[in-house]
Parts: structure tokens; sequence; C-alpha cells
């Protein structure tokens, strides 16, 4: 049956009749209360009063693609049948495209802060904090890997179009996609699992033995396996053993016959189903696949175990999915909702989504949408909705799925369909806020796809806005940069087109003369007539003077200074200060959008195991659980990295820094190291750098080296800057290992010196770092590592030795 909308608006309550407002719901009926058709008049009241905005989205795009009227193409103001052209026919026309010059370079920037930018995770509790870990590990594979196309297209497009319009907005949705896969089911299988259900009926199950595998009977009636610990080794199950053989073969037997011979297909098909759980996710499917399963397996003549095939589902996607709107086109909110902040408070939103016939009735089986309803979109409302159609006569561009300026494509509209998703926030009687979800097509009044409380988001809309201007708080009042630079691009356009024409004039002046000279052609080797001397005269015109130049780049100039674009118009302060200020503006709504994604996350990913993060050596295992708790996400990016000599001057400085100034070895390097790495190329530290496990290996290698250099009769320079606290544990320990060592440093005072020596310097290091500075140099590596320098500090060498010879001791 269709979901139809009916409209009960009164309930009773204390033995009175209540009229319940529009905002009320009962979460246990979906649909009480729900007006579809006085939900349609509110989203046509919203196209109407979007008009205005219609309009500017409109200059907006033309100024952004350099149209006006009279255009043709040809870069020359021609004469037309109704109009002559201004100032004369065959004048410059010229293209600037100074609003896409300033589109180019915001949007790169909000593109780079994407791609290079710093997410942080950081715990709202104590108790959180390893969770916050997993959240970040779990956050990067999705972004970095999942979703690692779709993220920097979507964003890009999101930060475009809010250069573009003043404003645009980022769906943050859950995309599951399911696959068939064939499985085989063999004969042998089944005879087994009906053999299992046997046995445990007989007791002779895996809990009779008291082993962790079922006792099973090999076909040829074999040698049981009771499995360890199956108690006395004369029993099987608690059965004696001569008499378990007997029973068990006889089992086997009536198993083989059942499954061959007696068992009727409806019963193979119901023992399939329970062997096989994946099955079991196709619903109403599942029966009817079992059944072609067994049918295959019994026609099966020629295989020595017959072999049946079942399509079972497995997820082939299951993550977030973000989707770039714009306001008016794709998504739609009430008239008062458009001049507020965010959409936080919205009584509802409406996205509009244009869909294939196919991708409907897909859509449909996987979702739960009524089939009806699914049957009737698809055959009777194909196209541009007729809501849309008559409310958007001067803007047919509108929700036409093409783009602001650009037709509806009819013939390609006749096999796509307009699916509504409304948003909408209820209130119980009780005062409890729900949001709801209702998928419909504008012109059904009297049913829905489907209407759905939407537990996961915690009455939160999924609709980030993200606006152009940082100063004005109402969402359609944001100009946009074409608004902006429109009377800078059209001044510039002029000089332009003076400049031409001022060329025109001088290579070709105007020139009088005899009558019979009229229509003279004057170009490079035509054949003009003899003139008389003085009988021709060319207009004498004043030479150009360089004002336009001046003109052009005072304009420009302003321009770079309003947007703080580098130039040599706006100091190298004045532009980093201005692109940071809107790349964080920007990055607030970028990391409002991580949030929600992080929370359809904790809701709805599936474990994994093995998950590695593209272009990274890290691998990792996350569960849902694992990720659960409260988080603040932030993304930040510094535009100063995009300065190649800045970068250059801040690595020189850190690198004295590190050298000159930090004798003892206080910082820790590995943030500087990582900054460079990722200043080529983002993800690249996570390549090229070592683990802190890693790390302590090499030092390890590293020392153990040097040892063989000292008993060798070298004496090894010492280096600064290295992990002292390692590499001192790693000679302790490898005297503690080594007779012949530690014979040599009883016999060879030379070398007992040399090593002492070393030792001694790396723990003065260690003891001037102190406890704090060791975490530091192991870059906050596990405080257990440190023990045996503190056992060294509390009882001298001889407890780190064991108890070795004196002159061992004495030496270290």
């Amino acid at each position: 049956m269709p979901m139809k909308i009916t409209k009960t608006t009164k309930t009773k309550a204390a033995g009175e009749k209540i009229t319940q407002e529009s905002k009320l719901t009962n979460p246990r009926q979906n649909l009480e209360g729900f007006s579809i058709r006085d939900t349609m008049e509110e989203i046509e009241s919203a196209v109407v009063g979007a008009g205005a905005y219609y309009q500017r989205m409109q200059r907006n795009e033309n100024t952004r693609q350099c149209m006006w009227p009279g255009k043709n193409g040809t870069g020359r103001k021609l004469n037309t049948e109704t109009k002559s052209a201004k100032p004369w026919h065959g004048a410059a026309d010229h293209e600037v495209r100074l609003a896409q010059e300033v589109l180019l370079q915001l949007t790169a920037l909000s593109t780079a802060a994407v791609a290079r930018g710093s997410m942080n995770v950081t715990p709202m509790e104590g108790t959180d904090v390893k969770a916050a870990s997993q959240m970040k590990l779990v956050m990067r594979y999705y972004l970095e890997t999942a979703m690692r196309g779709e993220k920097l297209i979507q964003t890009t497009r999101w930060a475009s179009w809010a250069r573009r319009y003043g404003h645009a907005v980022m769906y943050v949705g859950w995309k599951t996609v399911k696959a068939l896969e064939k499985m085989p089911v063999l004969e042998s299988e089944l005879i087994e699992f009906r053999l299992a259900g046997l046995m445990a009926e007989a007791g002779m199950s895996e809990g009779a033995t008291g082993s962790g595998d079922p006792v099973t009977l090999g076909a040829g009636g074999g040698e049981s396996n009771p499995g360890p610990g199956s108690g006395d080794p004369g029993t099987l199950g608690g059965v004696p053993r001569e008499v378990a053989m007997v029973v068990g073969e006889e089992m086997l037997r009536q198993a083989e016959e059942w499954v061959r011979e007696y068992a009727t297909e409806e019963e193979l098909a119901d023992q399939v189903l329970l062997m096989r759980p994946e099955l079991r996710e196709r619903r109403g499917e599942a029966k009817r696949e079992a059944l072609k399963c067994v049918k295959e397996l019994r026609a099966d003549k020629t295989s020595a175990d017959p072999t049946g095939h079942y399509f079972a589902v497995f997820l082939k996607e299951n993550r977030p999915v973000w989707e770039a709107l714009r306001q008016g086109i794709d998504f739609f909110c009430p008239a008062e909702t458009q001049h507020q902040e965010s959409f936080d408070d919205a009584r509802w939103l409406y996205r509009m989504r244009w869909m294939s016939i196919q991708q409907v009735r897909e859509e449909g089986a996987v979702r739960g949408w009524d089939p009806q309803w699914v049957m009737e979109v698809t055959t009777k409302h194909t196209g541009k909705a007729q809501l849309f159609s008559l409310n958007t006569t001067k803007t047919p561009w509108v929700m036409s799925g093409l783009g602001v300026g650009r037709a509806e494509n009819i013939e390609a509209s006749k096999f796509m369909v307009q699916i509504g998703e409304l948003y909408e926030r209820r209130t119980t009687l009780d005062g409890v806020q729900c949001l709801y979800k209702t998928v419909l097509h504008p012109d059904l009044h009297k049913s829905v796809a489907k209407r759905e409380l939407l537990e996961d988001w915690h009455g939160h809309y999924p609709f980030v806005a993200t606006t152009n201007e940082m100063d004005e708080p109402l969402l359609l009042d944001n100009m946009g940069v074409p608004e902006i630079v429109h009377s800078a691009q059209n001044a510039i356009k002029t000089q332009h087109d003076s400049r031409d024409d001022a060329a025109s004039l001088t290579t070709l002046p105007p020139w009088t003369g005899p009558e019979n000279l009229q229509g003279t052609v004057i170009a490079p080797g035509t054949f003009i007539p003899e003139w008389r001397n003085g009988s021709v005269r060319a207009f004498t015109l004043p030479p150009p003077d360089g004002r336009s130049i001046e003109i052009e780049e005072t304009l420009r100039a302003s321009v770079d200074r309003y947007f703080g674009l580098m130039s040599k118009a706006v100091p190298d302060a004045l532009s980093q200060l201005l692109g940071q200020v809107g790349t964080d503006w920007f990055l607030t709504s970028y990391s409002r959008v991580i949030a929600l994604t992080a929370q359809l996350v904790q809701q709805r990913m599936t474990p994994m195991t093995g998950a590695r993060i593209t272009g990274t050596s890290i691998v990792f295992d996350a569960t849902r659980e694992g990720v659960r708790g409260a988080f603040d996400f932030s993304v930040k990016f510094d535009v100063k990295s995009l300065d190649l000599e800045w970068f250059k001057s801040l690595m020189s400085f850190a690198q004295e820094a590190m050298t000159s100034f930090d004798q003892n070895n206080l910082t820790n390097k590995r943030v500087f190291l990582e900054m460079a790495y990722n200043m080529i190329d983002p993800g690249l530290a996570d390549r090229a750098l070592q683990t802190d496990d890693g790390a302590m290996q090499t030092e390890m290698n590293e020392m153990k080296r040097l040892l063989t250099e000292i008993f060798s009769g070298g004496v090894p320079d010492f280096v600064m800057g290295v992990d002292y606290a390692t590499r001192a544990q790693v000679m302790v320990q490898d005297l503690q290992q080594s007779p012949v060592r530690q014979q040599i440093m009883q016999t060879v005072p030379q070398i007992a010196a040399v090593w002492q020596n070393y030792l001694q310097k790396l723990l003065a290091q260690v003891e001037q770092q102190g406890a704090n500075k060791q975490a530091g140099i192991q870059g906050g590596g596990d405080p257990l590592k440190q023990s045996p320098l503190a056992q060294l500090k509390a009882g001298g060498w001889q407890a780190m030795m064991g108890g070795q010879t004196e002159a061992a001791a004495m030496a270290a």
C-alpha cells in the first residue's frame, strides 16, 4: 500500500480536544500531522521569494563569464539590423576576466587549505583521549582514502560557489552501496552440517566433549577427532569409543541419505539459510535464492562433490558522502531562514536531487521506498517538476540540473526525475525535538516514498553553509566576488577597448581627399593611384600618454588590496594577514563539516581491520565502539607555508636554533622534519619519516656499530643530537649479554676506558635533560622505556648488569 498522507490534526488529552500544531509529532506515527500539500506550498513560496536572489546569481554569472547584451563572440562590436555599434562598427569588444581571476585565486587558497591543512581531534573529556587518537586515524582514512577525490572536488565547488554567489551549502550524508557475489555451497557442507545436528541431538556435540572443535567423523569411517581436553581417551563425548564409532558412522550415513534423498528442497533451502547468514541479508529474496541453489546442487550429476551457487550481498561501499549545493538550485529553505546566520533554527530544509529512472528504482529497493510511489514517479513524472516550471519562467535554468544561466536539456530530462528530500524539525508533545527526513516528489500530494525519524543525527541538520564575507551575518546578503569587482572589471574593459581602438586609429587614421579616391583601400601590397601633393590628408591624432594603463593598474591594485591578493600593490604582511583570516573563516565551516561527518562515523562505520591510509605506512584497526566520545574538530592551515622564501628562512632559523642555541638537545626535531616534508608534498612525512619505534631501532643499530668500533680498538666521535638514553641502554645490555666483551673489558684497560668515557658522556646528556626532556627526545614515547635508566641512577651499574664480574662493574 502507498504511504498516504492523512490530515488528522486533533488528539485528546485530559478529556479535551486539542488542536495540534503542524510542528508537533508522534515518533511512533511518522506521518501524523504531516501534510505534503502544505509543505509544497511553503517550498513554492521559497522559490517565488528567491526571485531577487536568482537575478543576483545571473548577474554574477554574467560578470564571471563576460557576458553582456550584444556580445557576438568575435571580439568586435558589429552593427545589427536594429542597432548600430558604438563607437563604430568593428570597434574593440574585449573580454576582461577579472572576476574569474580573483575567484580562481581565492578558491585555490581554500583548496590548498583543505589539501594541506592539519586536522586536530581534541577530546572533550579526559576519558576520551584514547578514543580521540582512534577517531583521528579513522577520519584520516575516510578523508584521505575512501573520500580522497570526492573531498577535493566537493570542497572546491563549495568554496567556489560561495565566492560566486555569496554563500554555498555542503550536504553531509552516508553512502551505502551493496553488490552481489556468487558463492558456492557443496553437498559435503550440507552433509557435515546435518551430521553436526544429529550429533548434537545425541549428546556428542562439542560441548559434550569439552573441546573447542566438534567431533567429526570422516566419510570413510576413519578415526574420530576428540580434540584436546576431551577427557577420558576411551570415550567420545562421554560415550565409549567403540560405541561412538558405530553410532557416528550410522549418523554419517543418515546425514548423507537425508541430504541426497529424503530432504525436500524446502528443507535443504532452510538448511542453506542456517549455514550462510550472509544470504539472509537479501531479505525477501533469501528463500528464493536458497531454493535456486538447492535445485542447482541436485541437478549437478557430474561433480565428485555436487555444487550449487547463490548470490550473497556484500558491502561495496559504506562511507560518508559530501555534496556541494547551491541555494535556490539544489537547496531551499524557508523565507525567514534565508536571512539568518545559519540553518540551525530552520523549521525545514529541502534538497532537490536529479536521479535517473534506474537510480530511483535502485535507491527505492535499497532504502525501502514505497513501490507504488516509485512506479508512479518513474512512469508519469519524469523531467522538471511542474511546481518549478510554473514559478521560474524568468529563470528557466533554476532546477534544470545544469547550472546558473544554462537552459534545461529537455531531451535529457525525459529520463531523469526530480526527487525531493525534506528535512524538518518537529517537537513531541513533551517538548523533545526530532529530525525527520521525507522523500517525496513535488507534484505528488497524496503519497511519499518514505518518511523516517533520523535517530543518528541527534537533531542536527546535515547541511553546513559557508559564506564569502565574514562581517555579513545574513546569508543572502553576502556579496559574491563578481558583485564586488563588477564595476572595476567594466572600467578595465573600457581601458582595454580604448587602447585597441586607439591603436586602430593610429595604424590607419581617418583621411580626406578628392571624392574620386573614395573606396581606395590602403593596405600592404595594394595599388594606389598617384595622388597629387597635398590632395590627401590624414587626421592628426594625439599620441598615447599612458593614462589608460595607469588607470587599469590603479583599478587592479584596488581589487588586489581588497582581497589581499599577492601583487606588487599589496605588502606581503597584509597579503598573508588577509589570506590567513579568510582561510581561517572558511576552515571554521569546513571543521563543522568534519564534525558532522564524524558524528555519522560513530553511528554507521563498519569494523576496520588492517586499514591503511593512502600514501602512508599507517595501518590500524578500529571499531565503532572505539571511536565513541565527545570531540572538538578543527582544521588549521598556515598560508605562509605557500611562500617558499618564507619557508626557507623558517627552516634556516630552525636549523640554527637546534645547532647553535639548543646545546642540550631540548627540541623535538621531528616536528620540523614533518613540516619540511609536507611542504614538498602533503603526507610525505608519513611516508618518509620513521615511527618512534623505527627511530629507536635505528639508534640501537647505530650504537651497536659504535660498540664494534670501540671493541676493535677505535675511538668513535661523540655526536650531539641523538637519542642518548637509548644508546646508553644498548651499551649496558650489550655488555651484560656478551661474556667475550666482558673478558675484553677486564684484560684491555684502554678499551675499558673508551667504553666508560663514552657511556659517561651519554649519561651526562640524559642527566641534563631530565625526565621531561627525555620525553621530548623520544617524541612522547612510552615512559616505561626509561625505567632502566632510572634503575641506573638508583642502584648503580651492578643492578643493571645482574652481578657481573668486578672488572665489568668497575668499567661501568
